[in-house]
């Protein structure tokens, strides 16, 4: 089981806007805590909603796609609304302009401290992570300082891999992982992703043997497979 959850972290008594990971909990145990974050995220939505307003923009439910049960409402839903409603060009301008800090309509998400958040988890029998840290745009030194004291508010983990850190940012942050004994479970995540890519690659590519009937050699070259009349593009993949 999985969650990502809005919280901050006061850091050099300056609020940092967080992002909070938990994996493996119980979730009928954190269910009420749920309900707790649905209605916050509620409360959210109808000042943002007021916000635009103010400005003479009408937002209802079905712009937002809020009449299916299925959808979570966000900022990002209020900002295809104004893209549809043609306030913005794009959802990127929508966010900058209306809805991001500095924007004309936005609104603090009230959310709860790390602590409390990682707690929550804690007694659901979960992890808690920290995600995505590039995204809070700190010096790296401040980084690893948070990342320090969330650990004595219960951080057992961090998100090491994701689109938004390099390569040397996300080796920073595997190095500080290790050196304080925190769990790394992108890194994990992806190596079972390309293996299972690469098994499901091989059985497609024995089938297309069978089924052309073509001769198939194996080549040293760093190619897996090779075809008469057939060069099969998914051989490359194995050096990913």
């Amino acid at each position: 089981n999985g969650i990502e959850i809005n919280s901050f972290f006061t850091l050099n008594s300056k609020r940092v806007n967080i992002h909070v990971l938990g994996y493996g909990f119980d979730p009928k145990a954190l269910q009420p805590y749920i309900e707790q974050l649905k209605k916050l995220r509620h409360e959210h939505n109808d000042a943002i909603r007021k916000a635009l307003q103010k400005l003479g923009i009408e937002i209802n439910d079905s712009d937002l796609g809020a009449l299916s049960t299925k959808n979570t409402i966000t900022r990002l839903n209020f900002a295809k609304a104004l893209v549809q409603k043609g306030y913005a060009e794009t959802v990127k301008e929508a966010l900058t302009k209306y809805l991001h800090r500095g924007g004309s309509a936005f609104v603090e998400y009230n959310t709860h401290p790390f602590s409390t958040v990682a707690k929550m988890i804690h007694d659901a029998g979960g992890i808690v992570s920290l995600a995505h840290p590039a995204e809070y745009k700190l010096e790296n030194t401040d980084t690893e300082h948070m990342i320090n004291s969330m650990i004595q508010e219960g951080l057992d983990a961090l998100e090491c891999i994701h689109p938004s850190q390099d390569s040397k940012y996300a080796r920073m942050l595997m190095d500080i992982a290790v050196k304080k004994n925190l769990f790394q479970g992108a890194p994990k995540l992806a190596f079972a992703y390309r293996v299972v890519c690469l098994s499901f690659i091989l059985t497609v590519s024995f089938l297309i043997c069978i089924i052309l009937h073509n001769p198939i050699y194996a080549a040293r070259n760093g190619h897996c497979f090779k075809f008469n009349k057939l060069k099969l593009f998914a051989a490359h993949a194995l050096r990913f």
